[in-house]
Parts: C-alpha cells; structure tokens; sequence
C-alpha cells in the first residue's frame, strides 16, 4: 500500500502542498477504504494462496464536497494504487476501484465493454449462444432494455437474409436487487469475415433512466 513506503520528514522539513492527486490517496489511505489481509506471506514453490480485498466506504463530509460538491456520501468514487513486491521480482501493480451508490439505487454491472466471441462456422442452421454475465449491484430493482432494432442496420454485403447476424434472447428483463443473470447472445454469421456489433443498453429504476 502506499502508506508502507512513507518516509517521515524531519520536524524541520517543508513538505509543501500536497497535490491533488497526493491529497486524494492520503485520504484513501488514512480512511483506510481499501485494505489487504494478509500484506506479506511465503509460498512454497507450486503453492497458491488466498489474498482478501476489503472495501469499506466510509462517509466524510469534507472528501466528498470537494469531490462532488454535495454533502452526501451517494456516487462517492473511490481509487488507490498498490503493489505486490516480489522478492527478487518484478512489481505487480494492481488499481483498486469503487464507487457507492445511494440507498435504494440500482446499477447494472458488466465485467466489460469488448467482447470477442470464439469463431463460429457459417451455414449452421442455429445461432451460437454465447452469455453475457449482468449483474444489479445496488440495492433497488433496475430494468435493462438491449436495443436489438440497432443490430437490424447490420448486414452481409453480399448475402441477404431476413434473419439478424446477432440478436439478444432475454433483450428486456428486470433485475432485483444483488441479481445476477445472463445476457444471451444469438451469433449466426454467413461470411467468413470479422464482424463488429455495438449493442445499446438503456437501464432504469423507479425514478427514470439511470
């Protein structure tokens, strides 16, 4: 964690201003937002071991007016750089990120924005499947809408077909709060070529269009 490689400066030192960025990660790291257990170990040779990630947002009044301008904790975003020092190794760093939501508030959560299906032959009489993991991390219900008309506007150049080259199985559903589902993807390519889809998704709650 940063905070391990801190040097304290002689009682006579000038630090100077912090910058923003120096500001921002001595809070993360005296709110303690981010936390890792255990911080040090030995493995044997062939061995694994399980490393805990804690986040535990805490409310403070000051961060969160200078960093949203509000007196509330809601859509507080949080980041923290840390390293995992190998004796004798390479740093590996890894970026530690969170976000709160407000009480009843719902999001849909996708792991990415890319997605690279595996080759799929062409001719096939039935689409390939291929899951998309969702998931509502707030604690309200949300509704997601997947627009299938954009996915009509593709097509093969050379070959005409009344069926879709992707289409969605599930394109609207709800998810309560903590759900985790699937977003069924429905691939049935007829060129040997790569294809590029974009898929809009419009989520909403109770009060509108998130």
């Amino acid at each position: 964690m940063p905070s391990d490689s801190y040097v304290s400066a002689d009682p006579w030192a000038d630090p100077g201003e912090p910058s923003d960025e120096e500001a921002f990660e001595k809070a993360m790291v005296e709110r303690r937002i981010f936390e890792i257990k255990p911080k040090s170990g030995v493995l044997p040779r062939g061995e694994s071991s399980e490393i805990q990630l804690f986040y535990s947002p805490s409310f403070d009044e000051k961060f969160s007016q200078k960093q949203a301008g509000s007196q509330s904790a809601i859509n507080e975003q949080h980041h923290l750089c840390c390293f995992f020092q190998i004796v004798n190794g390479k740093p590996i760093a890894i970026e530690l990120r969170g976000k709160t939501l407000a009480p009843s508030k719902g999001l849909l959560y996708i792991k990415k924005t890319h997605y690279t299906f595996p080759p799929v032959p062409i001719g096939t009489l039935l689409p390939a499947i291929y899951p998309i993991e969702i998931h509502n991390v707030g604690s309200g219900k949300i509704n997601y809408k997947a627009d299938t008309e954009a996915l009509a506007a593709y097509s093969d150049d050379k070959i005409r077909s009344q069926e879709k080259l992707l289409d969605i199985q599930n394109p609207i559903k709800t998810l309560n709060a903590g759900e985790k589902s699937y977003l069924y993807c429905l691939f049935k390519p007829l060129e040997a070529k790569k294809y590029n889809f974009t898929l809009p998704i419009t989520v909403s709650d109770f009060s509108g269009v998130i």
